[in-house]
């Protein structure tokens, strides 16, 4: 079992950071209010229909 302190130090080395994003093409919002942390040495899957915005939040 892990400790809380281990998960809060992976919380605080994040490779991706991302608050609050909006993308827009041409008046178009493509992506809308995305918020995510990626820890470090974790594994993440971006799964979904085409034309969800995976690529674009990339």
């Amino acid at each position: 079992m892990r400790s809380q302190h281990s998960v809060q130090n992976k919380q605080n080395n994040a490779i991706l950071d991302a608050q609050d994003v909006k993308v827009y093409y041409s008046g178009f919002m493509a992506l809308r209010g995305v918020n995510m942390q990626i820890p470090e040495r974790q594994i993440v899957a971006f799964i979904g229909p085409s034309g969800c915005g995976k690529s674009t939040l990339l």
